[in-house]
């Protein structure tokens, strides 16, 4: 077998044989299939060809499922050198190669779903989780680009799965073994000035949907994607609050604050279809802001929050109207009575006795 000589076609007719053999029941038929994937391994090219196996939707799911688990063994066992083994290691995949893989790995994320997807975030961990400053500085914008390119188009699924990626990047650079503390943080630091670019023109892009969708309903557009994006963006700004306000964060503030306000006003029409799960999936979105707005007001944006607490309170307070009338709401019933709480024990706060309050 010449692999360098095949074409794509006859590639891909040996490798569907290979990865068929080797879900055989047959023992026999099962080693053959995979020895030959294994042999196959060694050639130039080989993870390019798995990944583009995994994103064309029209192979079995079944199928394309067991080329991303064996894409994501390929990639773990030659990325990197190994300089400590004492045997012969696998061959390590090529620069050349791992730059055109890089930019499909994220495409595939974009396009893919399911156990393909996941598959391919783990992959993507892997490889700039460890310190994406050296191993893949590029990451952030290539995950940029992709976000907005799905958020012109209002892919939500794509931007679901993009947003999910950097969530999950985030806690694996601030948990990685490897880096002290300080290391995390300038790590954090750039990933927080690089992603804010592009992160708050896509934040505040979902808010505007989901408000003018819930509040001036004009089709049944299905409101569930929209609130699990923003559920998604909300999860980000955790990630990176738990470790103070990164810098960039500070200097725009008036843009993201005034996205949480918005956001409190979340609605689901009445007519909308699966209107009772989309009430449980707002309220929760509505218990993250305001959970968030508490963590807030325990930072040095403390005074900054105060420029905006009337406005918190009152939609606060609207809320607490609806949901403390069925019992069904109680979660976010109890979140804000917490968050006013929060604000009426907090000195120098007088809010409360305010004339105009009641």
């Amino acid at each position: 077998m010449d692999w360098k000589k095949m074409s794509w076609n006859d590639k891909s007719k040996f490798l569907y044989k290979c990865f068929d053999e080797s879900l055989s029941s047959d023992p026999e038929t099962r080693c053959r299939g995979e020895t030959q994937l294994s042999e196959a391994s060694e050639y130039i090219n080989y993870g390019i060809t798995l990944i583009e196996f995994a994103t064309k939707s029209h192979y079995e799911k079944i199928f394309r499922e067991t080329v991303a688990i064996n894409f994501r063994s390929h990639v773990k066992t030659r990325w990197f050198a190994n300089i400590s083994s004492q045997t012969s290691s696998p061959q390590v995949i090529s620069e050349r190669e791992k730059k055109q893989l890089q930019s499909l790995i994220i495409y595939g994320i974009s396009s893919s779903i399911d156990k393909i997807q996941l598959q391919l975030i783990r992959i993507l961990l892997f490889i700039a989780g460890a310190d994406f400053t050296t191993m893949w500085p590029d990451v952030i914008g290539d995950l940029g680009i992709r976000l907005q390119k799905a958020c012109s188009k209002s892919d939500l699924r794509s931007m679901n799965g993009l947003l999910d990626t950097v969530d999950r990047l985030i806690k694996t650079i601030c948990n990685h073994d490897r880096f002290t503390l300080d290391a995390s943080l300038e790590n954090i630091e750039l990933f927080a000035a690089q992603f804010a670019e592009f992160f708050i023109p896509i934040f505040s892009s979902i808010s505007n949907d989901l408000f003018n969708l819930g509040w001036f309903p004009k089709s049944q557009h299905n409101l569930k994607p929209f609130i699990e994006a923003q559920m998604l963006c909300y999860r980000i700004l955790n990630s990176l609050f738990n470790l103070g306000v990164p810098d960039i964060f500070m200097y725009i503030k008036d843009e993201w604050i005034i996205i949480l306000i918005r956001d409190l006003k979340v609605k689901i029409p009445v007519n909308q279809d699966g209107f009772n799960e989309l009430m449980i999936l707002a309220d929760w979105l509505c218990i993250i802001i305001l959970k968030l707005i508490i963590d807030l007001m325990e930072t040095e944006l403390d005074m900054f929050i105060d420029q905006y607490l009337m406005e918190f309170v009152t939609e606060t307070l609207n809320l607490l109207a609806f949901s403390s009338e069925s019992s069904s709401r109680d979660g976010l019933t109890v979140q804000a009575m917490e968050f006013l709480d929060t604000v009426r024990g907090s000195d120098p706060h007088v809010l409360f006795e305010r004339d105009d309050f009641v």
